[in-house]
């Protein structure tokens, strides 16, 4: 992934030992107390990074974040200043093709299938969405 974002120029940087679970599996054990704790982690965390963007390579991860901490950071009461996109690296490698900045050598081919992780295939708003 590193090498597909220095290809547009893209200035990013990770969490390191700092990067934490999204907290889906205590989610799904009903574990709330330890959800919420994950996502106050994870909120402190990303503030002190100045993190404007999260690009995730797991589907439960980008459900989380994109649909359920917004939720949570209301219950819980914490407030930035500063708010993140959240995107699946498939959606942002099919953003940057599209926009002229990441282009490839070889043509992908039918030998050479795009797949999309199950979890998210199956929400609503994946299938809406026309196909690229």
């Amino acid at each position: 992934m590193r090498l597909l974002f220095f290809a547009p120029g893209i200035d990013f940087g990770t969490l390191g030992k700092k990067e934490s679970c999204c907290g889906d599996p205590a989610k799904r054990l009903g574990e709330d107390g330890v959800l919420e704790e994950i996502i106050i982690k994870n909120f402190e965390t990303f503030e002190s990074a100045g993190c404007r963007q999260v690009v995730t390579t797991c589907p439960h991860g980008l459900k989380m974040l994109r649909d359920e901490y917004p939720v949570y950071y209301r219950k819980l009461g914490l407030e930035s200043e500063s708010t993140f996109q959240v995107e699946h690296y498939t959606e942002l490698l099919s953003r940057l093709v599209r926009e002229g900045k990441l282009s490839f050598d070889k043509p992908l081919t039918s030998g050479s299938p795009i797949t999309t992780p199950a979890t998210w295939a199956g929400t609503a708003e994946y299938l809406s969405r026309p196909a690229r």
